[in-house]
């Protein structure tokens, strides 16, 4: 299909040319058949079909009987083009089905129903953009044969008409200007739309979550510990990452068989010991989490003795949930901070057995947007509007966090809530 396409193409691009050439009074009758010859040449054989009958001076005739020649592959281009948007429009149609069935069942299947939608309009719609760019590629291919043959025609016909300077500087100039439009988009171009394709459909089947690349960032920008949350799948690129480096933890009360590890104990600063853990919280909350009151319990018994701090993120959605993680850690660790709505919490302090605490952090992002989103796409979002995929907002930043101030010993003494702006430029 892809062939025939650019057979049309081709035939297209040639007949007014051919036409204008032939039509020019300066030219011999032999001067003129050698330049269609030329041009003709130009065409792949495979494109010789759509040019019979248009041999004519009669531009219109020509032309008409090009699209003739063209119209039985056309009408099968046009079928073909529909049949995959039927194809889309039927997975959209049974995806919003089983969407309303797992909603009425209490929406556990959510997510999984919106992945197999977005995958498979996905590859429906990449095979026909596959042939897009085959097609594109082999278009400019056809193109830069077709200017190296019809530039010397072109020049050629000037010289004939006593513009012999201006035929080589024509000939020179557009030599120059099609090699390099040619190669800006075969070299920028198309690898450009390709790569914006495959980041548009890793993130509309994939969701949230982070990759290995983001998590590398994180790491050379300072950090040395990562803790995820709710999304700590969303990306599955992330699962071996996760089995392979021990720096960074997802929730330690999800399920003995997710990957990666919950807990760590990491060198400090003068010579201390520190275990992280990282928690989710069961409000609200998917992958099905343990208790994660229990599971702090074991996890610090099946330490102790081997760490000097204890530093735990508790991510959940519930106030109340995070505030009874920190009174009931209280003195058994050094600081409890909460993480998951994104606003930074004014509660910062010590809690009467030395333990510090702050119920959200807040976050690192663009402060002008609704937790990073852009602002209008989160507003149509809450009035009920359809909305395109969420975008991450524009401008300037702000970094957001908390500072613990921790004796040797492990207690803590204070807590400062940090909230810096960056310009963005």
């Amino acid at each position: 299909m892809m062939k025939k396409r650019m057979k049309i193409l081709a035939a297209v691009l040639l007949l007014p040319l051919a036409l204008c050439l032939s039509a020019g009074a300066a030219e011999t009758d032999a001067q003129r058949e050698r330049d269609e010859a030329a041009l003709r040449s130009a065409v792949t054989g495979e494109a010789q079909p759509y040019l019979a009958g248009t041999d004519g001076q009669d531009v219109a005739d020509s032309f008409a009987r090009l699209l003739r020649n063209a119209a039985p592959d056309a009408k099968s281009a046009w079928a073909k083009a529909a049949g995959s948007l039927g194809t889309a429009a039927g997975i959209m149609i049974l995806t919003a089905a089983a969407r309303g069935f797992s909603e009425a069942a209490g929406g556990a299947a959510n997510d999984a129903v919106d992945l197999a939608g977005a995958l498979g309009i996905s590859a429906v719609l990449l095979r026909d953009f596959s042939g897009v760019l085959s097609l594109c590629r082999s278009a400019l291919d056809g193109i830069s044969v077709f200017s190296a043959t019809l530039q010397p025609v072109l020049a050629a016909a000037l010289s004939m008409g006593g513009s012999a300077v201006t035929a080589t500087t024509l000939q020179v100039a557009s030599m120059f200007a099609f090699d390099l439009v040619l190669r800006l988009i075969e070299g920028l171009l198309v690898p450009a739309v390709c790569v914006y394709l495959a980041v548009t459909v890793v993130d509309a089947a994939a969701g949230n979550g982070v990759l290995p690349r983001q998590a590398e960032d994180i790491f050379d920008a300072g950090a040395d510990v990562v803790t995820l949350g709710n999304h700590a799948f969303g990306k599955q690129q992330i699962v071996p990452y996760l089995d392979e480096h021990s720096d960074i933890l997802r929730p330690a009360n999800l399920a003995p068989q997710s990957p990666g590890q919950g807990c760590g104990i990491f060198d400090g600063p003068q010579g201390s010991r520190l275990l992280v853990v990282d928690l989710i919280g069961r409000c609200d909350m998917k992958y099905g989490p343990d208790n994660p009151f229990l599971c702090i319990d074991r996890i610090l018994k099946e330490n102790e003795g081997r760490y000097d701090i204890a530093l735990v993120e508790f991510h959940a959605n519930a106030t109340s949930e995070k505030l009874a993680m920190g009174y009931y850690l209280d003195g058994r660790v050094s600081a409890v901070w909460g993480t998951h709505t994104h606003v930074q919490t004014a509660d910062e302090r010590v809690n009467p057995k030395g333990t510090g605490y702050i119920t959200d952090l807040g976050m690192t992002g663009p402060y002008h947007s609704v937790l990073g989103v852009r602002i209008e796409q989160s507003i149509a979002m809450f009035r009920g509007d359809l909305t395109e995929y969420f975008k991450t907002a524009p401008g300037d930043c702000a970094v957001s966090g908390a500072v613990f101030d921790i004796e040797r010993g492990g207690k803590c003494v204070s807590v400062e809530r940090v909230w810096k702006e960056y310009k963005v430029r």
